[in-house]
C-alpha cells in the first residue's frame, strides 16, 4: 500500500504497486487497467498521482491507452526485457566452474540442462561468481543484458541486501530460476530438492534400526537454505520421536570439526549414528573412523545426502537420491517455457528417495 512517510514520491509509489500486479498475473495481459477514479479512491491519491504513475506503465511497455476505451495491459515485463525474450541464450551462474568432484551434482546438473537447452535450439552460457556476493550481484547485472534467462545457484549466504541486483529482476519479472537453494525474502522461481523431507527419511531409518544416539556432521557458518532446511529436518526428526537433542553432538564442517566428533566418539556415552550434510562428509568420517579402527557400521552407521556413487572400498553409503537428470531436466523446461510462452516461472520442490546402503546397520546392544 501507499506509504506517507516514503522517501519516494507517492506516484513512484503507485506504479511499483501496479507494476508488481502486472507482472505477478493478478492484473492480467489483455485486461482492462481500473479507472482512473477506481485508482485514486482505492489508494487514496490525487488523480494527478494516478497519471502520473500510469504514464511511467506506459512509458515502460506494459500498458496501452485506447482512446475513449480506457487503458489496457499489453505486456508483463518491462520494454528492457522484451527486448531479450527474443535471444536464445540462458546463462547458468554458478559459485565455481573448478568443479572439485567428478560426480559433483552442480556439474551433472548443469550438463543434463544444455543438453535440454540444445534441444530446443538454446545455448548456455556459463558464469561464476568465485563465492563473492559482490560479484555474484554484478555478474547478474551484465547476464540479464545478454540472456533471455539465468538460472542461478546463488552463494552460500541464504540472505541478500535489498540493492542486490536480484531483487530487481524479480521485480521486473525477468527469468530469474534458482537451483538448489533459496534467497530469502526474493520471490523467484526455483526447483529443488525437499531437503528436510529427505534427512527427515534418513534419521527415521535410524531410528527404526534402534539408534537413539545420532550425531550431525557438517553445519556451516553461512548456512545455505538447503542446508539448513537438512539441519532442521534432523532437529526435528529426533525431537519427534522424543529423542533428546544432545548439542555437543553437531559439528562443523572442516579438521575442526571432524577432530572433534572422534574426540566425541572416544567417550563412553557416544553417538552410535553420524548423519553427514552431504555424500563428500559422509566419506571423510568413514575414512577417519576406518584409520582408527573403527568397523563400519557396526562400531558406527554413518549416512550421507547426493548419492554421488563414488567407488569406496567395498562401501556402499546410505543416503538419498538427488537425481541430477530430474533437476536439470526441470530446471531446462521452466526457463524454456518462461521465454518462449512468456509465462511466470514456478516454485518446483522434488523428492529425495532414500538408498539403503551398507554404512548402516541395527545398533549393537
Amino acid at each position: 500500500m501507499i506509504q506517507r512517510e516514503s522517501p519516494l514520491p507517492l506516484y513512484q509509489q503507485l506504479f511499483i504497486i501496479l507494476k508488481q500486479k502486472i507482472v505477478n498475473g493478478s492484473i492480467p495481459v489483455g485486461s482492462k487497467l481500473p479507472g482512473e477514479d477506481e485508482i485514486e479512491a482505492f489508494y487514496n491519491v490525487s488523480r494527478t498521482t494516478v497519471r502520473q504513475a500510469i504514464e511511467i506503465l506506459v512509458k515502460e511497455g506494459f500498458v496501452n491507452k485506447q482512446q475513449g476505451k480506457g487503458t489496457f495491459v499489453i505486456a508483463n515485463k518491462p520494454k528492457s526485457i522484451q527486448t531479450i525474450q527474443g535471444l536464445k541464450s540462458i546463462a547458468f551462474l554458478l559459485p565455481d566452474l573448478l568443479q572439485q568432484y567428478a560426480n559433483n551434482i552442480a556439474a551433472s546438473v548443469v550438463s543434463k540442462v544444455e543438453t535440454c537447452l540444445q534441444q530446443k535450439r538454446f545455448n548456455l552460457t556459463l558464469a561464476q561468481s568465485k563465492y563473492s556476493i559482490q560479484n555474484e550481484n554484478h555478474i547478474l547485472q551484465v547476464l540479464a543484458r545478454e540472456n533471455a534467462g539465468i538460472i542461478w545457484l546463488p552463494e552460500d549466504e541464504s540472505y541478500r541486501a535489498a540493492s542486490h541486483y536480484a531483487f530487481q529482476l524479480a521485480a521486473d519479472g525477468y527469468p530469474l530460476l534458482l537451483f538448489d537453494r533459496t534467497i530469502k525474502g526474493l520471490d523467484a522461481g526455483y526447483v529443488v530438492t525437499d531437503n528436510y523431507a529427505a534427512m527427515a527419511s534418513l534419521i527415521q531409518y535410524l531410528i527404526s534400526l534402534g539408534h537413539r544416539s545420532i550425531a550431525f556432521y557438517g553445519t556451516l557458518t553461512h548456512r545455505p537454505t538447503s542446508l539448513e532446511d537438512r539441519f532442521n529436518g534432523y532437529l526435528h526428526t529426533i525431537a519427534k520421536n522424543g529423542l533428546t537433542i544432545n548439542y555437543d553432538w553437531i559439528f562443523p564442517e572442516g579438521e575442526k570439526g571432524l577432530h572433534q566428533l572422534f574426540l566425541c566418539l572416544s567417550q563412553k556415552e557416544r553417538p552410535t549414528a553420524v548423519v553427514c550434510k552431504d555424500d563428500i562428509d559422509a566419506y571423510q568420517v568413514i575414512e577417519k573412523a576406518l584409520g582408527v579402527g573403527l568397523n563400519i557400521p557396526q562400531d558406527l552407521s554413518v549416512t550421507g545426502f547426493d548419492n554421488l556413487k563414488i567407488n569406496f572400498y567395498d562401501l556402499k553409503l546410505t543416503t538419498v537420491n538427488q537425481d541430477p537428470d530430474l533437476l536439470g531436466s526441470y530446471l531446462a523446461e521452466q526457463m524454456i517455457t518462461a521465454v518462449n510462452a512468456n509465462l511466470p516461472l514456478g516454485k518446483i520442490v522434488l523428492p529425495a528417495p532414500l538408498i539403503v546402503g551398507n554404512t548402516t546397520c541395527p545398533v549393537k546392544e
